[in-house]
């Protein structure tokens, strides 16, 4: 982890309880385009500093031009560990579809970096089934070998995007 710097600009929505996490942007220069990623779940650290994902989707994105990211996830409910989200009560809460499909309409570049967990409860569908309706392409950083979108952390800085073709994989048309 390392502290927040001077220039990054930072902006967090939770929900009351602090427990689950909406959206979290990081702007650190307004005159380049936004990246949005779309991931898994939000860990549980605390945001005064910037976690290890989060400094690595900075770095790709300004890799890539951008000047800011904003990331939303599939299920809002925060942990450190993945696993616990098989036994959450509430994984997500109903305003976070609503967050990302609003956040995906703004976003210049959608990128899905959920892994290979973002089938868990079919989360990823009606992210794909929305990006499918509203025409919007989806990019990811690599696949794995099932197809899915990778991490963040597992993946060099230096990366480009790459467009997501994910149509046939869940039974769209493209």
């Amino acid at each position: 982890m390392r502290a927040w710097k001077s220039h990054e600009h930072i902006e967090v929505i939770f929900d009351e309880s602090q427990k689950h996490r909406l959206k979290l942007t990081c702007t650190w220069n307004e005159d380049l385009p936004d990246c949005l990623y779309i991931m898994l779940n939000p860990s549980s650290i605390e945001l005064d500093k910037c976690d290890h994902t989060i400094d690595r989707c900075i770095k790709i994105a300004e890799f890539n031009g951008y000047g800011s990211i904003s990331i939303v996830n599939l299920f809002s409910l925060r942990t450190a560990k993945t696993e616990e989200l098989l036994g959450a009560e509430i994984r997500s809460i109903p305003q976070n579809l609503w967050t990302i499909k609003k956040s995906i309409d703004k976003a210049h570049i959608v990128v899905a970096a959920w892994g290979s967990k973002g089938g868990w409860f079919n989360a990823n569908y009606p992210i794909l089934k929305y990006l499918e309706e509203t025409g919007k392409k989806a990019h990811l950083l690599d696949a794995n070998s099932f197809g899915c979108p990778m991490h963040p952390s597992f993946i060099k800085t230096m990366t480009y995007f790459k467009e997501y073709q994910f149509h046939e994989k869940i039974g769209l048309s493209s």
